[in-house]
């Protein structure tokens, strides 16, 4: 036992957890749905399974994402390093990128500067 221990569950355990065929404080999985105790940490599993994880999981809804969608986070970092990896490459290669630089371009066109 690990008091204070954040674990992320697939649904697919959570659902193992709510059948009775895991254990909901160590996660031994189970042979045998609602066993009277669970074998590892001797949890009375036939008797307080089911209301400690009616407890746990009051509200649960796995169609719900909370926090952040990884995949578009992981886009917008690669997006943002392609940016910089280009600006970089124009910056050695000599060309100029920007309104700037192409206004300073224009008004020595002009004979201005």
């Amino acid at each position: 036992m690990m008091h204070g221990l954040n674990v992320a569950a697939s649904v697919e355990d959570v659902e193992q957890v709510r059948q009775g065929y895991r254990c909901i404080r160590c996660w031994e999985p189970l042979d045998n749905a609602w066993p009277k105790q669970c074998p590892l940490c001797g949890f009375p599993i036939a008797t307080h399974q089911a209301e400690h994880f009616a407890r746990v999981y009051k509200g649960y809804d796995p169609s719900l994402r909370t926090g952040e969608d990884w995949e578009a986070a992981a886009d917008r970092l690669e997006e943002r390093q392609e940016r910089r990896r280009f600006a970089r490459r124009a910056r050695e290669s000599g060309i100029f990128l920007g309104s700037k630089r192409i206004g300073d371009a224009l008004s020595r066109m002009k004979g201005q500067s």
